[in-house]
């Protein structure tokens, strides 16, 4: 069936490209670089195993990490049944491009995550190149619905006036060409009204009933955050989030700075986390 309706917390670090600039390195690490982007997400895998000794609903909570600098948490999480998605999209790609090219359905086998998720920026008025998109979109979405796999998809539009409407016509567009991911990762809003047309793109038919519905944070502030929160928890549809930077920047920043120690980040990554969880629970 369509769709996924359980909570889902998603701490997601899965940024590879945006990641490695952060910390002003250059996109060719070397090998004391490598290691330190692999120590820097195990500092928030370590900040969320943390949170969630003190979250009742441990099956809501889950990581979205890549494999490159992640594998070995992907091991973790398998060996402590943690829900965890991975990435399929190329990193820091204007248009969606397999990570894997051909060999992305093999990948994903072997990768065995309990999301498959997709990173789609998708600007309405590139028609050639959202169809190359999309061709390649429904591949990813046919393999998904073949395999019984969780299909996600975290849609980022341009900023516009009426972005709400915007973004509702470019799910239909997805629709349209026989794209139904079970989730969509969606861009938070300030409105109710926003949220309402969003949902009733989402679930504009019964077989799209049960589609799940998270927000992203979009790395603003916490205290933003909270508010997006706050809005997107009265409705039903709306299953949870996926916010990351604000959970984990500023304290991966001043850790690379020397401001903080390894275990002072992990327990501001944990505090920051728990604190959404705690607030959409509330």
């Amino acid at each position: 069936m369509l769709g996924y309706k359980k909570n889902i917390f998603m701490l997601p670090f899965d940024h590879r490209h945006s990641f490695v600039k952060s910390f002003g390195f250059k996109e060719i690490l070397n090998k004391d670089q490598f290691k330190r982007i692999e120590l820097y997400k195990d500092i928030i895998y370590k900040g969320f195993l943390l949170a969630r000794k003190n979250i009742k609903n441990k099956a809501a909570t889950s990581i979205l990490v890549d494999e490159y600098f992640g594998a070995k948490i992907l091991r973790s999480a398998k060996r402590n049944k943690i829900l965890f998605a991975c990435s399929t999209e190329k990193s820091g790609q204007k248009y969606f491009d397999f990570e894997y090219s051909k060999n992305f359905k093999k990948a994903i086998t072997r990768i065995n995550p309990t999301f498959v998720k997709s990173l789609v920026r998708y600007d309405i008025k590139d028609k050639k190149d959202n169809l190359i998109q999309l061709k390649k979109l429904k591949q990813l979405n046919d393999f998904c619905k073949e395999e019984k796999r969780i299909f996600l998809i975290e849609l980022l539009t341009p900023i516009c006036t009426n972005k709400a409407i915007m973004t509702a016509k470019v799910i239909s567009e997805f629709q349209s060409f026989d794209i139904d991911p079970d989730i969509w990762k969606i861009e938070a809003y300030d409105k109710k009204s926003d949220w309402k047309l969003i949902i009733e793109q989402i679930k504009n038919n019964d077989s799209r009933k049960n589609v799940g519905i998270i927000m992203l944070g979009r790395g603003e502030n916490l205290s933003h955050v909270k508010k997006w929160i706050n809005i997107a928890k009265q409705f039903k549809d709306i299953n949870g989030f996926a916010v990351g930077r604000t959970v984990f920047e500023d304290a991966l920043i001043d850790l690379h700075s020397a401001k903080l120690t390894n275990q002072e980040a992990i327990k501001i990554i944990a505090d920051r986390y728990l604190q959404l969880v705690r607030l959409w629970t509330k």
